[in-house]
């Protein structure tokens, strides 16, 4: 599912928070969250899963570059959710 679209600054670093709370069930948490990047000059890093919501971290990025992110997320019975933040990288 595709959860947005962003503008990112050249050579920045920005935290991005998903926000699962309202897909996930009572008694039900975020468990492991990987999210990749299909960009060689914006990198993701700092990917820290917590209780409804997953944080990281977006790095650097080339002038007018489309970047799309992936987000894998694993909850704590086991279910898969498959999202996608597509991003622009503009100029400061």
């Amino acid at each position: 599912m595709l959860l947005a679209n962003r503008a990112h600054t050249v050579g920045n670093r920005k935290k991005y928070v998903i926000d699962y709370s309202q897909w996930l069930n009572e008694g039900v948490t975020v468990s492991a969250a990987v999210v990749t990047s299909d960009s060689t000059t914006a990198t993701v890093d700092g990917v820290t899963p917590l209780a409804d919501r997953i944080e990281f971290f977006l790095n650097g990025g080339v002038l007018n570059e489309n970047v799309t992110l992936s987000v894998r997320m694993t909850n704590t019975k086991t279910e898969i959710k498959n999202d996608t933040i597509n991003v622009f990288v503009v100029a400061p």
